[in-house]
């Protein structure tokens, strides 16, 4: 194999130098802003046709069967926190490109694909280009909070930063790295209770997510019944239960009764690898008895009577045909056929496109007003279930206006709490993410800064007008030695700007993504 690595390293340098000199990295330059975005995205462009190239090695599934189980390789490559993505998300991502059929017939279940030196190269081409795309998204990244970029000889360009843009930058990577963003930000959406541990007479009303780990794959809870933007009357039932997303729920609960059910279930490949080989026909049982149970439970109620659930076979065919994106990965469909009779459901793959699929849409003011108070009911239900439960008249005020002694109104109230003598009054800002930021794009970065900037000033001022006041309602603010009063958005919102990255108590800073303030308050 180190014979194969060498002819892969040889490839890559190749694929490298092809991609500089036809995207003009080549010769000495150097660009800053936008237009520093725009040629490192041409040579990103360049790299993602050279990947899909690649992609026709082999067939999807064969693609999907050695990365999830060669982990060696990727070793020692580290993924950037400000992204999320990692270089194996990306070469997955790259796999489901091909467009190889999978052959008639495989050798029975479990089986293993061959490692021949075709194979092997292969396997090192995909490394080598999806290191490389990685290589450049990171640095448009890098471009669009600020960085011009430089070429240098033989390698790909690189980024010329100012110092103040450096730390910026590394203090955001370093609390990325040890908060990160949590499942739903990108969904622009929260709750408390991921992960919780079911009772046994809540088996059938959550649905089982997969998750990446340092040794293979684990799998959470999430509870559809506690997402309030899925039970409010508020939003058109279209935008609640999108077809896309009741797909993935059907993948995913139908192989928690596959498990539940089957007798001696080995687990053992599913952690190891996030997804399973099996018969279409048992796929098509495990969906086919998740459509019945989700139309008898309905996740308590939540889910609307009129909503149809379709069949088995629909479900599958539209699972195995979505859309890809190489940067931000995201990943390959759910289902890969591997034979004319297998099929391999990756539920690591259906996890990430679920939340995708619970993303908020484009909303009208109306929706909009009700999916921003959604996310703040989340961050009250998240505080009433901490130490920081605000007793029954001040969790009264939730939702009402603060006023000054000339009546003004300073604030609503978000979200309050309270905890031995502190007070506790959060401003949640439901700004939607966009795919624009993790891919870079310079004023996808610059504009949500210059907001959550302003979040953050303004809230500022209006703490101060509260601090002043001897009483909200019926509560005396003077009993309280300190009222503390984060930003909270769904995701973090990178700034430049030192004071709204900046802790305005040991561990909260003052603009904060949900998950952060959700392990901030449970500490």
């Amino acid at each position: 194999m180190a014979a194969e690595q060498a002819w892969g390293q040889r490839f890559g340098r190749i694929l490298m130098d092809d991609a500089i000199t036809a995207t003009g990295w080549g010769v000495p330059r150097e660009e800053s802003g936008q237009q520093a975005w725009l040629a490192l995205e041409e040579l990103h462009k360049r790299l993602q046709t050279d990947a899909c190239a690649i992609a026709q090695d082999m067939p999807s599934a064969q693609w999907l069967w050695y990365l999830r189980r060669l982990g060696w390789l990727f070793e020692g490559r580290t993924q950037y926190p400000a992204s999320g993505e990692t270089m194996e998300e990306i070469a997955e991502s790259v796999s489901s490109l091909s467009k190889v059929p999978p052959p008639a017939s495989v050798w029975g279940v479990p089986f293993l694909y061959p490692i021949d030196q075709g194979v092997a190269r292969s396997l090192w081409k995909l490394n080598v280009v999806s290191t490389l795309l990685w290589g450049a998204a990171v640095r448009l990244l890098w471009v669009g909070k600020g960085a011009a970029v430089r070429a240098i000889p033989n390698e790909l360009p690189e980024p010329v930063a100012e110092p103040e843009v450096v730390a910026a930058n590394a203090a955001w990577d370093e609390r990325v790295a040890a908060w990160g963003t949590g499942f739903l930000a990108r969904a622009g959406l929260y709750t408390h209770s991921l992960g919780r541990r079911p009772e046994p007479s809540e088996l059938f009303d959550v649905v089982l997510l997969w998750v990446r780990t340092d040794d293979g794959f684990s799998h959470m809870s999430f509870f559809p019944a506690e997402l309030r933007t899925l039970r409010s009357s508020e939003l058109p039932i279209e935008i609640r239960w999108p077809i896309a997303l009741l797909d993935l729920i059907l993948l995913l609960v139908g192989y928690a009764w596959s498990a539940v059910t089957s007798v001696g279930s080995d687990l053992v490949p599913l952690r190891r690898t996030g997804c399973r080989i099996l018969p279409e026909s048992q796929a098509l049982k495990d969906v086919g008895r998740a459509i019945e149970l989700l139309s008898a439970k309905r996740f308590g109620g939540v889910l609307p009577a009129n909503v149809s659930l379709g069949t088995a076979e629909d479900v599958l065919a539209r699972l195995a045909s979505p859309d890809v994106s190489i940067w931000p990965a995201s990943l390959g469909p759910a289902i890969r056929p591997v034979d004319d009779n297998l099929i391999t459901e990756d539920l690591y793959a259906a996890t990430a496109r679920l939340e995708v699929a619970l993303a908020r849409p484009r909303l009208d003011e109306a929706q909009d007003k009700a999916w921003a108070t959604a996310f703040e009911l989340c961050i009250q239900d998240a505080i009433d279930d901490s130490e920081w439960k605000p007793r029954p008249e001040l969790r009264g005020l939730q939702g009402h206006k603060i006023k000054d002694g000339h009546g003004t109104v300073i604030t609503d109230i978000d979200a309050i709490g309270e905890k031995a003598g502190r007070l506790l009054i959060v401003s949640c800002k439901c700004r939607p993410f966009s795919e624009a930021v993790n891919r870079g794009e310079h004023q996808a970065i610059r504009e949500p800064a210059r907001l959550v900037d302003e979040w953050v000033s303004e809230w500022g001022d209006r703490l101060s007008r509260i601090r002043i006041l001897p009483m909200i309602g019926t509560t005396d603010l003077r009993k309280y030695r300190e009222l503390i009063g984060p930003v909270v958005t769904p995701a973090p919102i990178w700034s430049p700007t030192l004071s709204t990255r900046s802790e305005i108590t040991p561990g909260l800073h003052a603009a904060v993504g949900a998950s952060e303030f959700g392990r901030w308050i449970r500490s």
